[in-house]
């Protein structure tokens, strides 16, 4: 997992992407389930600015971050996300994926506080 995003947070993302899935982490591009800390599974979770930095998306902002699998986030790498969308196989599915993560972002507190319950702290 990166190193720019604190635990809190990236726990707290975990968390709400898990929400959204009925207690299962997916990736939010591809619906794969994830696999929480194993880092050379290519369903590792990653996080992913859904906007890339280098196209002036938000570094922390949770409605820029979502988790994703190795795969799709290396296939997106900095890629337009509207062209990403568009690229991808089961858009409809992942357009509801990220709708539903969106709204979830809105209660963001919530997550955070989750994730210090769990003991994550900044």
């Amino acid at each position: 997992m990166p190193r720019w995003i604190c635990d809190q947070d990236r726990y707290a993302l975990i968390i709400r992407d898990m929400e959204s899935g009925n207690g299962v982490c997916t990736c939010a591009y591809c619906g794969e389930e994830l696999v929480l800390g194993d880092s050379t599974s290519p369903a590792s979770c990653e996080i992913d600015h859904k906007n890339p930095r280098s196209k002036g998306g938000d570094l922390l902002s949770p409605k820029n971050l979502v988790c994703a699998c190795r795969h799709c986030n290396g296939k997106k790498s900095d890629m337009d996300f509207s062209l990403w969308m568009a690229s991808l196989q089961g858009r409809a599915a992942s357009e509801e994926r990220l709708r539903v993560r969106d709204d979830l972002s809105n209660d963001w507190g919530r997550f955070v506080s989750a994730s210090k319950a769990l003991g994550y702290r900044r």
